[in-house]
């Protein structure tokens, strides 16, 4: 791992990461809890708000520009703060299970998509974990996530299968 490239990249950037970080580990202990107690709406908050961090911080990180200083990446962001303002709307209405097929889309897409895209070649990720080419990088990446995103998901299906036998 090559911290330099994320110690010498921008505040902006290195909180975006941490936040993204702390999101992606999260997500899993939130969506897979079994009883929705006091650490389980603790654990919502926190991600909810790395969440809304990390994609508030992408609208000053201007790396990949197509339109302006924006990317495709960007519209992912905006549609996360709307998922996320849409969860909590749904969970404070009792919406259960709308809430939980929200929070399951917000970590897959969000975190699942977007974070695959941080690790093309010549983006903050893919330099910070120098394994190789930046195309075996990004490759090994999205082995990772599509096995930790099928893994979540099957688990998640589970859980929600149960809720509707009960």
């Amino acid at each position: 791992m090559d911290f330099l490239a994320l110690s010498q990249a921008g505040a902006i950037i290195q909180l975006h990461v941490a936040m993204a970080i702390l999101a992606a580990v999260l997500g899993p202990l939130a969506l897979l809890r079994k009883r929705r107690d006091r650490a389980h709406k603790t654990v919502g908050y926190i991600w909810v708000t790395a969440m809304a961090v990390t994609a508030l911080t992408s609208f000053f990180i201007w790396e990949l520009r197509i339109v302006g200083r924006f990317s495709p990446i960007h519209l992912l962001s905006v549609l996360t703060l709307v998922g996320l303002v849409l969860a909590v709307y749904r969970i404070k209405s009792r919406q259960i299970v709308a809430h939980k097929r929200t929070m399951w889309r917000l970590y897959s897409q969000a975190i699942g998509i977007a974070g695959l895209f941080s690790f093309l070649p010549n983006r903050a990720m893919n330099e910070l974990f120098q394994i190789g080419t930046p195309w075996l990088v990004f490759a090994v990446a999205a082995v990772c996530f599509v096995t930790v995103g099928l893994l979540v998901k099957q688990q998640f299906n589970r859980q929600v299968s149960r809720d509707f036998s009960h």
